[in-house]
């Protein structure tokens, strides 16, 4: 939904990264007959080696780039949110495999964190109000553990690195700035996706959403559109939250 929304407003050349490259070519040949490109790049986030091959393949091809969305997350290992004594609550956090915890600790947060290192000179050499988004999850804020806790600490990570490098790049041009998804239609939230790559989320997965469903593709282009906006540079180090609602009713901390 964010490359829908970025070509479909003007953007000429999307970079699309992911480990699996039939997935990435299958979203690019989408594409293929529009006004912008979309072009593949396989490339493994928790890989600090594939990370440079990424800037350097990056770099070979632009001179500058304006707009880096961080947006790889996986779910980790789950945790039993109906634990109510110490014992039950010891045992669902020891089960945790090391495994599936440093997978999500890699992903969600030292990926985000190497990959803007990496291609922050990219960022710094444009001209056009270059700016990093971090996709964060309304679940960094709630006080109750909504996929696991060790994915709520990791997305409520982005956020405070979004407003420390938000912060530390205030001399230069380069903003930071997060948004924070509640249910949309994903591969993490429904399990799978089409041969396009999108996925379809019917009901609320038993959530209480106020807004009454999951969140659609046009809402979450909206808030990218609004971040990547070039009448829109006034706003940096903050999180956007979009999630119908959720945060309203229960303990929470945005």
């Amino acid at each position: 939904m964010i490359v829908r929304a970025l070509v479909a407003n003007g953007v000429k050349r999307v970079y699309i990264v992911a480990r699996r490259l039939e997935t990435l070519e299958a979203t690019a040949k989408e594409f293929a007959e529009g006004r912008g490109q979309v072009l593949p790049i396989q490339a493994d986030v928790t890989d600090k080696s594939s990370i440079k091959e990424l800037k350097d393949h990056l770099e070979s091809k632009e001179k500058y780039i304006d707009i880096l969305v961080n947006n790889a997350g996986i779910s980790g290992p789950g945790f039993d949110s109906s634990s109510n004594t110490v014992e039950s609550i010891a045992q669902s956090m020891w089960s945790a495999s090391e495994e599936g915890a440093d997978e999500v600790l890699k992903t969600n947060i030292l990926g985000y964190f190497f990959t803007s290192a990496a291609l922050l000179p990219l960022l710094g050499r444009s001209q056009n109000n270059p700016q990093i988004i971090n996709i964060s999850s309304n679940a960094s804020f709630g006080r109750r553990t909504m996929a696991g806790m060790l994915y709520s600490m990791t997305k409520a990570s982005i956020n405070h690195f979004t407003k420390l490098l938000a912060t530390q790049l205030s001399p230069t041009k380069i903003r930071c700035n997060a948004i924070a998804p509640g249910l949309y239609p994903s591969e993490l939230t429904s399990g799978e996706s089409d041969e396009k790559n999108l996925s379809s989320l019917q009901n609320t997965l038993g959530i209480e959403v106020p807004a009454g469903r999951p969140g659609r593709d046009k809402e979450m282009a909206a808030a990218i559109l609004f971040l990547a906006s070039k009448n829109q540079i006034y706003t940096s180090g903050s999180v956007i939250l979009t999630d119908g609602g959720v945060l309203n009713l229960m303990p929470s901390s945005y």
